[in-house]
């Protein structure tokens, strides 16, 4: 692997860590994190399933699952590679990354509601204002505020690499596949070719209606698109290629395992996440896609035909 993936992927944790030790330092600090957990949490969120539901969302979008990116990186490991402990010990890995990033946000929220005499839920934001108007915020009230506000934002810098590391070795991959010997001479010319093209289609994002082009994308690229790959792949591999020998395919890899330890995916892979998936689709059409006003009808054609 390129150290640069390692410093990009591994650095960020260090900006964390840095962070959190700073928070905690704050006045307020204890009573950001006891509302994100602890006595100020209200637990009983926990008993409704639209939370639990929301919480796997995230979690569907956080691992990048049908984006393509883990298929294509996997497909370089041995053959022999275990990768059942490889999908724990990451799903694991990202589960704990958003636990031990919201003590390091929570902390220093506190802080900023110590200082405005509020209560922490009155600053609390979520999305594009939490990351980039409330913690910002927050930092800016900090004694040499540039410096954490430098870390925080490189920090974000390093994590969009990171995604533009894995999207376009998705897409270099698919097209070497395709074209094995083309590749083997033009890698590099391809590569920056697609880098380039991103980039220039990149530009609308950063003009004066950027923020709307960034929800419509992001609402229908990587919310419907991405569950639309989903669904369409999980009922390809499950029902139409047949999951009991997409089984024997990993048993083939990873070696036998018993019927009781493939009973959990068989469920899964059959019922829980098509059904779990097409409902999360299905409320997806009823969100707001820009801030302050209704989805329209004529809005959701105009976007979501072309990705079809």
């Amino acid at each position: 692997m390129n150290p640069v993936v390692y410093f990009t992927a591994l650095f960020p944790y260090v900006v964390l860590i840095i962070l959190l030790v700073r928070g905690a330092t704050l006045e307020g600090a204890r009573n950001g994190i006891e509302y994100y957990i602890g006595t100020q949490s209200n637990f009983t969120k926990l008993m409704e399933a639209e939370v639990w539901k929301d919480a796997a969302t995230q979690i569907f979008f956080s691992l990048s699952v049908a984006w393509g990116s883990l298929v294509a990186l996997s497909s370089y490991n041995k053959f022999h590679n275990n990768c059942y402990s490889d999908a724990i010990v990451v799903c694991l890995v990202n589960c704990l990354t958003s636990v031990f990033a919201g003590f390091a946000i929570f902390s220093v929220l506190g802080h900023m509601a110590f200082l405005a005499d509020r209560p922490v839920s009155e600053v609390v934001d979520s999305g594009f204002d939490l990351a980039f108007v409330a913690y910002p915020s927050g930092l800016s009230k900090l004694p040499v505020a540039p410096l954490w506000s430098f870390l925080f934002f490189f920090m974000f810098l390093l994590l969009g690499l990171d995604s533009q590391f894995a999207s376009i070795e998705t897409a270099t991959t698919t097209i070497q596949d395709m074209y094995p010997k083309m590749m083997k001479k033009m890698r590099v010319p391809v590569t920056l070719g697609l880098c380039m093209l991103l980039f220039f289609l990149g530009l609308i994002c950063v003009t004066q209606a950027g923020i709307y082009w960034v929800n419509l994308l992001d609402h229908f690229c990587a919310g419907w698109g991405i569950l639309s790959a989903a669904v369409l792949e999980i009922i390809g591999i499950s029902w139409i290629y047949g999951g009991n020998r997409f089984i024997q395919d990993i048993e083939m890899m990873i070696g036998k395992k018993s019927w009781w330890f493939w009973l959990w995916w068989r469920a899964c892979w059959f019922f829980v996440t098509p059904l779990l998936l097409c409902d999360t689709h299905e409320e997806m059409l009823s969100v707001n896609i820009l801030p302050g006003q209704e989805c329209s009808p004529e809005l959701n054609s105009a976007f979501f035909v072309p990705i079809l």
